[in-house]
C-alpha cells in the first residue's frame, strides 16, 4: 500500500511517521541548546513557546506532513500549493518572533530529509514488520519508543546544570503566561508514548484486516465527533486523574496517558468506527 495513502487514511489524526518526526526534533533540541530570539529585548514575541528554537518544529512538520499530502496526489498544483503552505508557516515563525532564520531552514532541511526517507523506505520496511508476529511488532514498538526516551533521559540528565539566562526568562514572559521549561523529559514522553500507541493500534488493526477510511459523508463526519470524544476521554480526562510533575511517577502515567491516545487514534476508533458499521473492513 502507498506510503502517503497510509497517512490520507488518517489525516486529521498524528501518525507514526510525524511522531518520529516530533521526536528527533526533541532530541535535537535538547542536544544543540541553542535559544530562541526572546534573550534579546529588541525582539518582540508574539506567541508562546517553551523549549529551545533549533529546529523550527513548526517548519519542520509543515516540510514533512505537506509533502506527504502533496505526494498522495501527484499533481502539479498539489506541490505548489505544499510548498507556499510550507513557505508561509516558516515566514510566520520569524514575524512571530519565536525562530531566528537558521532555525527556520534547518527545520525545512530536516523536514525533507525525513520526508525523502519516509517515502524511500517506508514500504519496505512496513512490508518486512508484516512478517512479525503480533508480539515481535509490538515488542519493536516498545524498543523503538524506550529507546528514543533513554536517549533524551541522558540528554536531559547531562543538561542538569544548565542555567536559563534571566533575559530569556523576562522577555518570553511577555510573550504568554506560560514560561520557557526546556529542559523538561514531557515533550519527548508525549511523542514517544503516541507513537508506542500508534504503532500498537495499526498493528492490531492490522490482525484484524485493516481499516477503510472512505465512506459517505455523514459517516465520516460521524466518525470525526466519535473520535474526538475518545480523544477527549484519554487526553483531558486522564490528565485530570494522573499525576503531573518532573518525577518518575508522572514520566509514566504520562507515556501510558499518550500511549492510550495513539492507540484510540490507530485502533480503538478505526475498530468502533467498523462495528457500528460507520466504516469497512477492507479485508472483508
Amino acid at each position: 500500500e502507498p506510503t502517503v495513502r497510509k497517512f490520507a487514511e488518517y489525516l486529521a489524526n498524528p501518525c507514526p511517521p510525524v511522531t518520529q518526526k516530533n521526536e528527533r526534533m526533541i532530541l535535537t533540541r535538547l542536544t544543540l541548546v541553542l535559544l530562541k530570539p526572546w534573550y534579546s529585548a529588541k525582539v518582540t514575541p508574539m506567541a508562546a513557546e517553551t523549549s529551545f528554537g533549533l529546529p523550527s518544529g513548526h517548519s519542520q512538520t509543515a516540510a514533512s506532513v505537506w509533502g506527504m499530502v502533496a505526494g498522495y496526489y501527484r499533481r502539479a498544483r498539489a506541490w505548489v500549493a505544499a510548498v507556499l503552505l510550507v513557505l508561509f508557516i516558516g515566514l510566520s515563525r520569524l514575524y512571530l518572533g519565536v525562530h531566528f532564520p537558521h532555525d527556520v531552514l534547518t527545520g525545512w532541511l530536516i523536514g525533507g530529509l525525513i520526508l525523502w526517507a519516509f517515502l524511500r523506505y517506508w514500504d519496505s520496511v512496513a512490508a518486512w514488520a508484516k512478517t512479525l508476529t503480533f508480539g515481535k511488532q509490538i515488542g519493536a514498538a516498545f524498543l523503538l519508543s524506550g529507546g528514543l526516551v533513554l536517549v533524551g533521559g541522558l540528554i536531559v540528565t547531562g543538561l542538569s546544570g544548565w542555567t536559563m539566562p534571566v533575559e530569556w526568562m523576562q522577555n518570553a514572559a511577555r510573550a504568554g503566561d506560560e514560561l520557557p521549561a526546556p529542559v523538561s523529559m514531557n515533550s519527548l514522553l508525549t511523542t514517544t508514548g503516541a507513537l508506542f500507541g500508534l504503532l500498537t493500534g495499526l498493528a492490531w488493526m492490522e490482525q484484524r484486516g485493516g481499516y477503510d477510511a472512505s465512506g459517505l459523508a455523514w459517516k465520516r463526519a460521524v466518525r470525526y465527533l466519535i473520535g474526538l470524544v475518545g480523544i477527549a476521554i484519554f487526553y483531558i480526562g486522564l490528565k485530570m486523574i494522573f499525576p503531573s510533575g518532573e518525577n518518575l511517577t508522572a514520566y509514566a502515567f504520562r507515556f501510558v496517558r499518550y500511549t492510550l491516545v495513539g492507540a484510540w487514534i490507530s485502533g480503538g476508533a478505526p475498530w468502533m468506527f467498523i462495528t457500528l458499521q460507520l466504516a469497512n473492513n477492507p479485508k472483508r
